[in-house]
This record gives structure tokens, C-alpha cells and sequence, in this order.
């Protein structure tokens, strides 16, 4: 941050830190994560190991849906570390909450959860998984894009341990076991956030038996899924399957019919549908 540069506003703090948006005099906005100090039982190399994790692995990324840090700095102290990154919109919850009655476009939406799918697919493609795929880790580009933020959960699929990510959005494995297929956690909370997308609501508050819905869907007694469109609810199913090993893999995912039919803005190339979630927004 530079003297003349003014802080616009502070989203609410992440897990492994808290996020600053700066506008410079200019008028370019740009975003800043100071992540918390270290542990009293962590060496200053230990933390700084851990917390660039998620600048070394940013900076490595190859794929639109996710931004490219500029810098990172380390205070005079060594205790905190700072990450620079051009800023996005808010975040697609604040989005979607504060959208104008009337202008919740499941087109839209569809096209977003499609450029959400790509960039996980990514990931899942270089042997990754997230762990913390949710609303409040998606921003909107000043193009409209829809770009993936806050990398510190991301891990090797197969290494994934520990309770990591939001109640709404975890997979019901993530809490009953202490090692777990990353990949189709990840799978989970994308199946989560598409009903979302579909009909603005979650349809249980966690995939566990103390949930009445989750256990009301898990016994039958309740189709929870009778919000949905016809057409999403068999392709949600697959997703939201119980069993990890019933659970659609990425790559099975996008070969569904229902999947390759949606148009979506990627590249060079536009879904058709106007994008009211960006001119809302502010940007």
C-alpha cells in the first residue's frame, strides 16, 4: 500500500487470514491477504513456508479461473506475511444476497458453476484437491468472469486429512473420517453449490444426522431435491451421493450430457445470457 492509496473495504476473514481492497489513485483496485501471525511453537522458516504455500502455488497456476499474485512481502519483524493480487468483485454470497429481486438468472448462474467446475477440474487434473470450494470463495473478474480465491486449504488428493471448509458445503466424509478422498469432497460441495445456483438456497445447513434435513433426505421421507428442475435432479444425485465411490469424478461430470450442453463464457467465447451479477456488483 502506498500513502495516497485508499482502503475501499474488508471482506470478513478467511481461516488462514484477512483480505484488504485498496483502490490506488488511480483508480485500480487491488486486493491484499495478510495472513496471521505464526504459531508460538512455529520457527519463522516454518511459517513462512506454510503461508507461501498458497503464493507458490498461485504463482504456478495456468488457468483463467484463478488470479496470478503480483508480490508477496514479509514484515521487518518476520511474523507476518502479506499477498498482492489485482482484487475482484465481492464475493459471490454478497453478491447473490444483495441481487435486485427479480434478477436471479439460473442461465447465469449455470454459466458460473461452469467456469467454477473448469478451474476445479484444473486442480483435480494436477493430482489437487480444494476442500473449501463455497460462495465466499468466488469473485467476479472485472470482465465477468468467475475466478476461485483462497488457496491455503488446497492439498494432494490423496493426503487430504483434518475438518477444513464450511458446514453448508463439506462432504459428509470430511467429518466422519480422518483421511478422505479430497477429489470427490471437492465433487460434494460442487453438487452443493449448484443447487444453490439453481434456487438461491441450501437445501440442509450440514451433511450430518444431527441435520433434520439430511437425515429426512438420507431415510427418504424427504425429497429435498423437488426445488430443483427436472433435469438437474438426477445430475445432482450423482453428486451428492453418500458413498465417495458413487460420486461422480470430475471427469465423469463433464461428460455428462446434461454438462455439455451448457453454454458458458470461457476463453474468447460467451454463453449468450447477459451478465447482471458484475453491472450489480459495482465493480
Amino acid at each position: 500500500m502506498f500513502s495516497r492509496d485508499t482502503l475501499v473495504y474488508r471482506p470478513a476473514a478467511g481461516v488462514s487470514g484477512s483480505v484488504e481492497i485498496w483502490k490506488t489513485s488511480h483508480g485500480v483496485k487491488y486486493a491484499v491477504k495478510t495472513y496471521h501471525e505464526k504459531e508460538p511453537h512455529e520457527s519463522r522458516k516454518e511459517y513462512h513456508t506454510r503461508v507461501l504455500y498458497e503464493y507458490e502455488l498461485l504463482k504456478s497456476l495456468d488457468h483463467e479461473g484463478f488470479y496470478v499474485p503480483q508480490k508477496h512481502t514479509i514484515s521487518w519483524t518476520g511474523s507476518t506475511v502479506s499477498m498482492y493480487m489485482e482484487a475482484g468483485s465481492m464475493d459471490m454470497a454478497r453478491l447473490l444476497r444483495h441481487q435486485k429481486q427479480g434478477d436471479f438468472s439460473v442461465a447465469e448462474n449455470l454459466c458460473y458453476w461452469k467456469q467454477l467446475v473448469s478451474a476445479i477440474a484444473y486442480l483435480h487434473s494436477r493430482g489437487l484437491a480444494h476442500r473449501d470450494i463455497k460462495l465466499e470463495n468466488m469473485v467476479l473478474s472485472e470482465t465477468g468472469r468467475l475466478k476461485v480465491v483462497d488457496m491455503a486449504t488446497v492439498t494432494e488428493s490423496d493426503s487430504a486429512i483434518g475438518i477444513v471448509g464450511s458446514p453448508k458445503y463439506m462432504a459428509p466424509e470430511m467429518v466422519s473420517s480422518i483421511k478422505y478422498d479430497g477429489m470427490k469432497a471437492d465433487i460434494w460441495s460442487l453438487g452443493v453449490v449448484l443447487v444453490y445456483f439453481a434456487t438461491k438456497r441450501f437445501v440442509w445447513k450440514t451433511a450430518h444426522l444431527s441435520d433434520e434435513r439430511y437425515k429426512a433426505w438420507l431415510d427418504g421421507s424427504e425429497d429435498v431435491f423437488s426445488v430443483l428442475p427436472g433435469r438437474l435432479k438426477d445430475f445432482v444425485s450423482s453428486l451428492l451421493a453418500v458413498d465417495p465411490s458413487e460420486r461422480f469424478s470430475i471427469e465423469a461430470l463433464q461428460e455428462q450430457a446434461i454438462y455439455s450442453k451448457l453454454p458458458w463464457c470461457h476463453g474468447g467465447e460467451s454463453c449468450g445470457t447477459e451478465h447482471r451479477l458484475l453491472v450489480e456488483s459495482g465493480y
